[in-house]
């Protein structure tokens, strides 16, 4: 079993307090490096207590639901690319058979018992064609311009060739077609996992911006700002939680280090609760990337002024470089249903 962390939040020296803790936390793993990986019981485990803990799927997935629903009516052929056990996409598949119109939803998951899960849910929803490719992206043959939404949901991080792939879900959608692509930006937490797990060499966000960006494609671009509660409570749990954020098992000396970086970024508000954040990336189809741009912010501007304030920020980047940054603050929990057009 691994140590506890510590019960109490840290105290940060004059060298934290500076700015400095990442850096203290890299000479500290100098000579110690690799770091114990997590086994397949300990990384579930850890990932279902994360999930817990953090506000950013909720975020994501209303955010993603709402963008979808304010589309167009008709039909909808949906490609999900590394579409796991489908805890997204089965929200995504309901919000577009609400229409009653009918919905093909395709899953890519090379996990066989990750997509067999995956598939269950889709079947379940009524007016959905559910069908989940067990391949990987290379392999799967799909049909180029056939999808009116192509979804990536922090899937990208494990393909060969991002670039590739990127081209590859492009390629799949149709007229007037849109692909979402969901990725972690590199900040605090993904740093400690460069720091602590140096070889698993994940592309971030910037990575996808720069790959979209040689395409040529236009993109809107955005940041969802969800959040991470480390605050301590049962050691045990903390533990595994802990120890799934930077991907490793961690030695006790090291907890302390750690929770030093992560209370250097922590929020201003009781506990410990961390920035999460994910990238939102929308690519329009071949076709006027402007209806696109219309539909994003369409759905920005779609949080009631009566709903209930969070704390996130969500900025939108109506180009690679816009002229401006315009920067609300709606509730967490946008609107499900269709907006005016």
């Amino acid at each position: 079993m691994n140590p506890p962390i510590p019960t109490a939040l840290p105290q940060l020296t004059p060298t934290t307090a500076r700015g400095g803790a990442l850096r203290v936390l890299e000479q500290s793993v100098e000579g110690l490096l690799p770091l114990p990986g997590l086994t397949a019981e300990q990384y579930a485990r850890g990932h279902a207590l994360f999930e817990a803990r953090s506000d950013q799927r909720g975020l994501m997935t209303a955010w993603l639901c709402a963008l979808l629903a304010a589309r167009p009516e008709g039909p909808t052929r949906v490609l999900s690319i590394g579409c796991g056990d489908g805890s997204v996409d089965v929200e995504v598949a309901r919000t577009l058979a609400r229409t009653g119109q009918p919905v093909d939803y395709a899953g890519i998951e090379p996990n066989a018992a990750v997509a067999d899960r995956c598939l269950t849910r889709l079947s379940a929803v009524a007016g959905v064609r559910a069908v989940v490719d067990q391949r990987a992206l290379a392999d799967s043959p799909l049909v180029e311009g056939r999808y009116d939404v192509v979804l990536a949901v922090h899937s990208l991080y494990y393909v060969p060739d991002l670039a590739d792939a990127l081209r590859t879900a492009r390629r799949a959608l149709a007229p007037g077609g849109v692909l979402v692509v969901l990725h972690a930006p590199r900040q605090q937490l993904n740093q400690l996992v460069d720091v602590l797990a140096p070889d698993q060499h994940q592309p971030f966000s910037a990575a996808v911006a720069r790959a979209l960006s040689d395409a040529g494609d236009p993109v809107l671009r955005l940041r969802l700002e969800a959040t991470l509660d480390l605050t301590p409570s049962d050691e045990h749990l903390d533990t595994a939680v802990l120890d799934f954020a930077v991907q490793v098992r961690l030695p006790v000396f090291l907890r302390g280090l750690v929770l030093n970086v992560l209370a250097e970024a922590a929020l201003p508000s009781p506990g410990l609760r961390v920035p999460h954040p994910v990238d939102a990336f929308v690519v329009s189809g071949p076709v006027a990337d402007s209806e696109t741009r219309k539909l994003v912010q369409r759905v920005q501007r779609g949080a009631p002024s009566s709903a209930r304030r969070g704390d996130h920020d969500m900025a939108i980047d109506t180009e690679q470089r816009p002229p401006c940054r315009c920067r609300q603050r709606p509730s967490p929990w946008l609107p499900l249903h269709r907006t005016a057009g």
